[in-house]
């Protein structure tokens, strides 16, 4: 798909999850990437977690999740990484998971962008989180051209889901009340209304 969208004319690319909101802060994204120079090719632009809370509804999570880590880690207890955003070529190769992109062989060198920004919702509610680990994570047990060490949280939390304990992972994740006003006082999180704002002035409530 990015090279069919170079190939149509991009300037630039985003391969975007869809649990992911890229935005740029008190600019447009449109602004920010047109800024570039031209000897820049690519963006690593940070990831930054909401995590879930109680009682949320499938439909409208982003109503309910509404605070924001100040640093994210993935699964595994490690930083979460970076995703990538690069110029349109037409011979370009996006790694998996999108935190990285090659040309004839050698990776695009990315320069890190603090005017963008991605908010990242990946644990939700439980129905719709378990069914997204059950289904992916048998997708890359299936797959035999992948190495076993790409898609490191998948597996581990598809395997957590096969020995029935995803449930009290999820559990784990959950911001109670005392949970919050800790995080909270501790500045490791913060309320961001970004995503909740920019969907309500498209009329998404």
């Amino acid at each position: 798909m990015a090279r069919r969208a170079a190939e149509l004319g991009a300037d630039w690319v985003i391969n975007n999850d869809d649990d992911e909101f890229w935005s740029a802060p008190g600019a447009t994204l449109r602004g920010i990437l047109a800024s570039m120079p031209e000897t820049c090719s690519a963006l690593s632009i940070e990831r930054y977690n909401h995590p879930p809370v109680t009682n949320i509804d499938s439909q409208w999570f982003v109503s309910a999740m509404r605070l924001r880590e100040r640093r994210s880690v993935n699964a595994l207890g490690e930083p979460l990484p970076p995703k990538v955003c690069h110029r349109g070529f037409a011979d370009v190769i996006v790694e998996q998971g999108n935190h990285a992109a090659t040309r004839g062989g050698a990776a695009l060198a990315a320069l890190s962008c603090d005017a963008i920004e991605i908010a990242h919702y990946p644990v939700r509610d439980y129905p719709s989180f378990e069914n997204k680990i059950a289904k992916g994570g048998a997708a890359y047990a299936r797959n035999t051209e992948l190495d076993g060490s790409v898609g490191g949280t998948w597996r581990h939390l598809y395997a957590l889901w096969q020995a029935g304990r995803l449930r009290a992972w999820y559990d784990q994740q959950i911001l109670t009340p005392d949970r919050i006003a800790a995080d909270v006082a501790a500045g490791r999180l913060a309320e961001n209304l970004t995503v909740l704002n920019a969907l309500t002035r498209k009329g998404w409530e």
